[in-house]
């Protein structure tokens, strides 16, 4: 009877142990232990695309609640349907910078230094330098210095975050020209499919950048700086991204617009 008792307990601890074996690899499906730069990148490229429309939609939103006198909620979504944002506690926009942009782009950068992806983090860095003006727009004050940090992060200032873009749009521009970063041996070659914006044609995010950096002085001029020298210089940048983008259109098709590009309709 012993011998009989072991053989059935022997087989309960190998299922047991291959069960812990198993819950090593991965404990959730909704929480994947690894992850590569080629499937992050798409993820970040489409929220980049998902944030414009965001921001003209609070951009709508913000207006009539500060125009509309009685307001009154209409549906479950007080922001766009009672216009009242005092309530939310989930903005979309905020979810999309801090989350969706921000936690992938976060470790797209951190996998993409340990392989030496370069190209990808000059992506990933531009993407975020976007979507930050989008969100300090339309929200002020927000946690940049010390976001991912804790859980309740400190808030940095609307002039320090703007301080910050100025110096990253600048640190960017200079990457963008510097072959040890566009030619670098370890990029990872980027396909269409993982970058349906530009096809990680390194010269187009690069002239997206200097479009961001325009769109930064911009806010200066109401502000400070208001002045023909920064005039000057919005004027020369809008120039030069215009005039080198391609000119040409090979193929007959709208790709060569400086948009998001969903090829085979």
């Amino acid at each position: 009877m012993k011998k009989l008792f072991i053989i059935p307990a022997l087989i309960g601890a190998m299922f047991f142990t291959s069960c812990e074996d198993f819950l090593d690899v991965n404990t959730t499906k909704d929480s994947p232990i690894t992850t590569s730069v080629d499937q992050v990148l798409p993820v970040a490229c489409f929220y980049a695309s998902q944030l414009c429309y965001d921001h003209s939609e609070y951009g709508v939103y913000l207006s009539q609640a500060l125009t509309t006198t009685g307001k009154s909620q209409t549906g479950s979504y007080p922001y766009s349907q009672g216009w009242e944002f005092l309530g939310v506690n989930r903005h979309p926009m905020w979810r999309r910078h801090f989350y969706d942009l921000g936690a992938n782009i976060k470790k797209m950068n951190e996998i993409a230094e340990l392989n030496g992806n370069r190209n990808a983090i000059l992506i990933g860095r531009t993407i975020m330098l976007a979507s930050t003006m989008f969100t300090t727009d339309a929200f002020g004050d927000m946690p940049r210095s010390q976001v991912y940090q804790a859980a309740s992060p400190a808030y940095d200032s609307q002039q320090e975050v703007y301080d910050w873009m100025f110096q990253e749009a600048e640190e960017l521009i200079r990457l963008y020209n510097d072959p040890e970063w566009v030619e670098c041996s370890t990029n990872l070659p980027i396909s269409e499919k993982m970058d349906r914006i530009y096809k990680g044609d390194l010269k187009k995010w690069e002239l997206y950048c200097r479009a961001i950096q325009a769109r930064l002085w911009l806010r200066k001029l109401p502000n400070w700086d208001n002045n023909v020298t920064t005039c000057n210089k919005i004027v020369e940048m809008v120039d030069y991204v215009l005039n080198a983008w391609p000119q040409t259109n090979p193929t007959g098709l709208d790709e060569y617009e400086p948009r998001y590009y969903y090829p085979g309709g």
